[in-house]
Parts: C-alpha cells; sequence; structure tokens
C-alpha cells in the first residue's frame, strides 16, 4: 500500500481538473497539499448525495458517495499513534484505509473531516448485520454533532407506524415493518427513497420496538423528547400510548382518525396537560366538543356545529376552523361575551374559514374604524403573518383590551391585541382584512 496523502503543488487549472474528475481520493490528496489548495476545494463547494457509516462483520466504513461513484473508506487499526488518520491506497481505487489508534476517536474525526470538507444533503445512515459491531459505532451519530430539530410517530390510517425526524431541513421516515425472523428485529433496512427506510420488529413485539427506536433516535441525534403525536388509524386506541411512556412529553398531537371516544378523551385529558398544538381532525362524543378549546393552537377541521358556549372559556390562544362550524351569529355571541368579561384569557385570534353569517355578526357590537393612535395598522397572526387591519372594526373593553374583527368572502377572524403596536417587518406572510379581492389564509 502507498500513502495517498502526498501530492505536488499544482496551478489552478490542474487543481480544477482534479476537481472535474470526481475522484474523492485525489480531491483529499490536493486539499492536504497547501493552505492555497485547501482554500481552493473548500471554495468549490463539493456535494456529495449519500454518507453512510456500516459496520458488518466486526469492520466499520464510512461510504461517500460523489458524482454517482461511492467511495469507501475502511477503518483499519494501528499500532503507532503517529499514523492515526492516515489514508493509505488499496489494489481498488475506489477504496483507502483509514488508520486509527482509538476507534472512538478515529472514526469521529474521519465523520467530522468529510462534514467539513463536503456538503451533504442526506443524513448519516446506520446499517448493520446481525453480528455484533464495534460498541461506539453506535453513538457515532450523536458524536458527529448532528441534531435534528423534530421527531413524530405516525399511526397511520392503514394501520401502518411511522417515526418521522426532521433533520437539516430535511424529512426521514422510519417505517415499522413486521419480521417473522426474531434475529432481524431492530434491524434498520435501507429502501429506494433515501429518505425512507424500514426498520424490523416481530409481531408480538410492537410497542417494544417502537420505544426503542425513538429512543435510540433521541439519543443519536441530541433531541431531547418526543415532540409530536399523528393519531390516524380508526382501528387503534388511543389509550394504547401508554405503551409509549415518551409520548407522554409530547406538545403537538393530531388525531385524524373518524371518531374518538369519551375513554380516549378521559385519557388525554388525564395523561396530558396542554397541548402546544392540537389539530383535531375527529367527531367527539357529543358532551365533548370542549375538549380541544382547553389547548393553545387548535386547528378543527371536522363537520361539528359549534355553539359560542362551547368556546367561552377562552382558553385556547389561536384557533383555526375549517369548516364554517361557528355561524355569524354564534360568533357574535361570543363576542359581546368577551366584552363583557374583564377576564384575561390567551385568546388571541379565532380564524374561520368558509365563514357565513356575516350579516349577523355585527349586531349590537360597539365597533368603530381604524384610530392609528391606539394600535399598529398590520397585526402579528401566529407571529407568521402580518395582517393590515386598516379596514377593520376596532373593539374596546372596559378594561382597555382591544381587539379586531375582519372579514372576506371566505373567512371571519376575530384578533385580540396584546401588543398594541407589534413588530411585524420580518414577517414574510401578508393579508389585508376586509379587501374583497382578499380570499383569505391559507396554510
Amino acid at each position: 500500500m502507498s500513502s495517498i496523502l502526498c501530492c505536488d503543488s499544482s496551478n489552478e487549472d490542474e487543481w480544477n481538473a482534479i476537481i472535474q474528475g470526481g475522484d474523492l481520493f485525489k480531491i483529499i490528496k490536493l486539499e492536504t497539499t497547501s493552505k492555497e489548495a485547501k482554500a481552493f476545494v473548500m471554495g468549490v463547494g463539493l456535494t456529495v448525495s449519500d454518507i453512510k457509516v456500516i459496520s458488518w462483520n466486526g469492520r466499520t466504513e464510512v461510504d461517500v458517495t460523489l458524482y454517482g461513484r461511492t467511495f469507501v473508506f475502511q477503518l483499519v487499526k494501528t499500532e503507532d499513534r503517529k499514523k492515526t488518520g492516515l489514508l493509505l491506497a488499496t489494489r481498488d481505487p475506489s477504496v483507502c484505509d483509514f488508520l486509527y489508534f482509538d476507534y472512538y476517536n478515529g472514526l469521529t474525526g474521519l465523520i467530522h473531516y468529510l462534514k467539513n470538507l463536503l456538503d451533504h444533503p442526506h443524513m448519516f445512515r446506520m446499517r448493520y448485520d446481525h453480528n455484533p459491531v464495534p460498541m461506539n459505532a453506535e453513538s457515532v451519530v450523536k458524536s458527529s454533532g448532528l441534531t435534528a430539530t423534530d421527531i413524530e410517530v405516525k399511526f397511520r390510517e392503514n394501520g401502518g407506524t411511522e417515526v418521522g425526524i426532521k433533520l437539516e431541513e430535511k424529512k426521514f421516515v422510519f417505517k415499522m415493518v413486521k419480521t417473522e425472523l426474531k434475529s432481524q428485529e431492530g434491524t434498520i433496512m435501507s429502501t429506494y427513497d433515501p429518505l425512507v427506510c424500514n426498520f424490523l420488529y416481530c409481531d408480538d413485539n410492537f410497542w417494544t420496538a417502537l420505544c426503542n427506536l425513538t429512543r435510540y433516535l433521541m439519543e443519536r441525534l441530541n433531541i431531547p423528547r418526543l415532540y409530536g403525536i399523528r393519531f390516524d388509524d380508526p382501528n387503534r386506541d388511543i389509550c394504547d400510548l401508554s405503551n409509549l411512556p415518551d409520548a407522554f412529553k409530547a406538545t403537538r398531537m393530531n388525531i385524524g382518525k373518524p371518531t374518538v371516544t369519551k375513554e380516549e378523551l378521559d385519557f388525554l385529558n388525564f395523561k396530558f396537560d396542554r397541548f402546544d398544538v392540537l389539530c383535531f381532525h375527529t367527531v367527539p362524543p357529543e358532551d365533548y366538543k370542549k375538549f380541544p378549546f382547553r389547548h393553545q393552537n387548535v386547528c378543527v377541521n371536522i363537520d361539528m356545529s359549534l355553539s359560542w358556549v362551547h368556546l367561552a372559556d377562552m382558553a385556547f390562544k389561536d384557533l383555526d376552523l375549517w369548516r364554517s362550524n361557528l355561524s355569524g351569529s354564534e360568533l357574535n355571541k361570543l363576542i359581546k361575551h368577551w366584552v363583557a368579561s374583564d377576564k384575561q384569557t390567551p385568546m388571541e385570534s379565532i380564524y374561520i374559514h368558509d365563514f357565513k353569517g356575516v350579516e349577523d355578526l355585527f349586531e349590537g357590537l360597539p365597533i368603530y374604524p381604524w384610530d392609528p393612535n391606539s394600535r399598529s395598522k398590520n397585526f402579528s397572526y401566529c407571529d407568521r403573518i402580518a395582517i393590515n387591519c386598516a379596514k377593520g372594526f376596532d373593539l374596546l373593553r372596559d378594561d382597555g383590551t382591544l381587539a379586531t374583527i375582519g372579514y372576506g368572502s371566505l373567512y371571519c377572524i376575530f384578533l385580540v391585541w396584546k401588543r398594541r403596536f407589534p413588530d411585524t417587518s420580518q414577517l414574510s406572510k401578508h393579508m389585508t382584512i376586509c379587501n374583497p379581492v382578499e380570499l383569505g389564509i391559507f396554510f
């Protein structure tokens, strides 16, 4: 074997030819020759389509795919500490040996080097066979500094179960797939889609396998807790979440199964305090219609008629109603209830899509036009959208709390000004209420 970490000085034309040739090992040679060559290589912005760590038969390698060609870094132990980090050529031009003295530090160092040298759109992937692998290989993803920004467990309507994570602005999916072979349990298998893989489990061990997978991902990707749950399966009971202890730390819940029982809602009330986000797309029992409205950011997208009494506690912060669930006369009663109250509540907005009944909306309400001295023109809606309220209808409570009513051909909105003059200069989306050509917000 000969060392590949040596290279004569080259001019930029030669350097560019090496880059265009797409041979990663030659590019690494070039990068190590001088500060100028290093700056040239780093300035190119090389992008790889895949980087993955593979452990098999007690061996470990890092595979990098550049311009459709895969380059393999085989980890080989050396007894000479001075040779740590040396890359040695092999007979295969697509394979080299990476020497390490300490396995953990060597593997982590190689990954850090590749991350600095190369831009990669996909996460590091781990693949194992059924033989024991080096202990530290399982923690390499965490050690490489990757941090996912979201993790969600999804119980699909077709009976499938997935764990989704968001990493570096991409969404990766781990599908739970049943296997008949006990020896395959816990194996992560790639699919044709680089953003999707299968996680194998035995039929009698589903919940344990799901717990292990979520814990594995949280530990490896520096995720402090499970963030979200999506429950769409009509044939499974939400109460079964008791088998997934990490679920009770979730602050985001999406319920999409057609109906939900009293027992399931009692279970959620008992086990969860208050969801930051609740997407409630299910029909509850008649006496449980108030259930969604005690949570912070609520979206209801189901045919369910509501009265103002269901919302009277005003415990939510932002409410999004998608199917004209609340009529103009009922919203009028709710606003009158708010005007008469001196209670400070979390409520900041009610947005009703496909609104019907604007002719009943303003009856008996002490509305007046915008006064630029009393509030800003723009309202910060969900910290995402700047709503122009210059044509809105204002209301003032006796305690000085200000609100604005706006409507259009397809919507109605009620806004409570917690901040009279918010800064909306950084918000990228905009809307104008009481504008006949404005269709509303769809996101």
